[in-house]
């Protein structure tokens, strides 16, 4: 058996990088998208500041999303597709958390939302779409959340 590639060349800066630094796309043959990380962002930066058409169409797209809110069998896909979980095991997850968020353990006002490991993928629980957000800004790592900690502790208490 032929050992897996681990690196990648990407389009756009023209280097050749680790795997770790593409994003996964499941239409390319070798499932890794054809940009860096970096590049990928970029280039999405300059698309979405680049013209007043884009402001038009990210609000039409807000609207859009607020009248035509996901059917519960397009959540069930995505989350099969995204995160490898099936409707029940969601619904078992829902359960075992007793419908809490798993950090703040408040109902949350919607639904749980599935939290996930950026680097592997792995579903770590359910969260309240506010505990999932400040995750994602915290840098979704231990580091940016003791970072946090230490700041509240410096400065709420003197």
């Amino acid at each position: 058996m032929a050992e897996p590639i681990i690196t990648k060349f990407c389009n756009s800066c023209q280097k050749t990088k680790d795997n770790s630094n593409f994003y996964k796309n499941r239409s390319k043959p070798d499932g890794l998208s054809s940009m860096c990380k970096p590049c990928n962002l970029t280039s999405n930066q300059k698309r979405s500041k680049s013209t007043e058409g884009s402001k038009k169409h990210r609000e039409y797209m807000r609207q859009w999303r607020k009248d035509n809110p996901r059917p519960e069998k397009q959540l069930i896909y995505y989350r099969k597709y995204t995160y490898g979980i099936t409707d029940n095991e969601y619904n078992q997850m829902v359960k075992a958390q007793d419908g809490l968020c798993a950090i703040c353990k408040k109902l949350p006002a919607k639904m749980l939302f599935v939290d996930h490991c950026h680097e592997t993928g792995k579903v770590r629980g359910l969260l309240c779409n506010k505990c999932n957000v400040a995750l994602g800004y915290l840098g979704d790592n231990i580091q940016g959340i003791k970072n946090a900690l230490a700041y509240l502790e410096k400065s709420c208490w003197l």
